[in-house]
């Protein structure tokens, strides 16, 4: 029990999930759930970017974001750059967004904002601040 209540780990995750819950919400009805919005996000703006530069950015596991991105790329919203095996161990061809990623990104954005207000409001401004302030993550988009 102990843990379960002191366990910075396991609050974290749990809070993690609580919240990836709440943009999967608002991101549903356009086909996309955080982890997807995030990454068209960062293949946006950092177009081309290999796979596991993308799932390192991301603190994804490779696999799981590479069968991620094949699933965008089915979908249209991502493509292969072709002709360019990507860096050294990085990976396969590097991604980028098509137009339809672009639009759909486009689109998104106001229920992204949706969420993250829920996010905040759940958390509190002293939450909110804990969490943006961390000089752990750089800036990725």
């Amino acid at each position: 029990r102990k843990v379960s209540r002191e366990s910075l780990a396991v609050r974290t995750r749990h809070l993690a999930r609580i919240i990836t819950r709440l943009y999967d919400e608002q991101l549903r009805p356009l086909g996309l759930t955080a982890d997807r919005f995030e990454i068209l996000a960062v293949a946006i703006s950092r177009t081309p970017v290999s796979t596991g530069e993308l799932a390192g950015l991301l603190h994804l596991d490779a696999s799981t974001a590479g069968r991620t991105i094949d699933a965008m790329i089915e979908a249209g919203w991502l493509a292969r750059v072709e002709g360019d095996a990507g860096a050294p161990g990085k990976g396969a061809s590097p991604i980028t967004p098509t137009g339809k990623g672009r639009r759909l990104l486009e689109e998104a954005t106001p229920a992204w904002k949706r969420a993250q207000s829920a996010a905040a409001d759940l958390l509190g401004p002293s939450g909110t601040r804990a969490i943006t302030s961390q000089g752990v993550y750089t800036a990725i988009w």
